[in-house]
């Protein structure tokens, strides 16, 4: 699969490094961060709460987008294992809009909507 960049112009490198969770539609988390680290050629994006997803740029959506996995982390939640697709578009260079849908265990879906601020270290 080749990778090109999205309409948007917006990079792999746009991308890269550590971004904080300011909203979303699945309640509060105050403290979920995902990371983008260059794998191959593409992207990986691993999350602080338990789900991590391989991407590649579409220019058809402008967005960077793959497949992934929540990790049995939390028997019982309903994402625990779940296999899910996820889509991020880049805002502005400082805000990041991801929709992840999520197979659930009946075999239907479920969309979690978030957004996220790039986190900024020092000044």
């Amino acid at each position: 699969m080749a990778l090109s960049l999205p309409a948007s112009g917006a990079g792999e490198s746009d991308l890269l490094g550590s971004w904080e969770q300011f909203a979303t539609n699945r309640g509060a988390c105050p403290t979920c961060r995902i990371e983008f680290r260059k794998v191959g050629q593409g992207l990986a994006v691993t999350a602080n709460n338990g789900w991590q997803a391989n991407l590649a740029a579409d220019d058809r959506t402008a967005a960077f987008e793959g497949s992934g996995n929540w990790q049995v982390r939390h028997p019982g939640t309903w994402v625990s294992g779940r296999p899910f697709h996820v889509s991020f578009r880049l805002v502005d260079a400082d805000h990041l809009a991801m929709t992840m849908t999520v197979t659930t265990a009946s075999g239907g879906t479920a969309i979690v909507r978030a957004d996220y601020l790039r986190v900024w270290f020092g000044m």
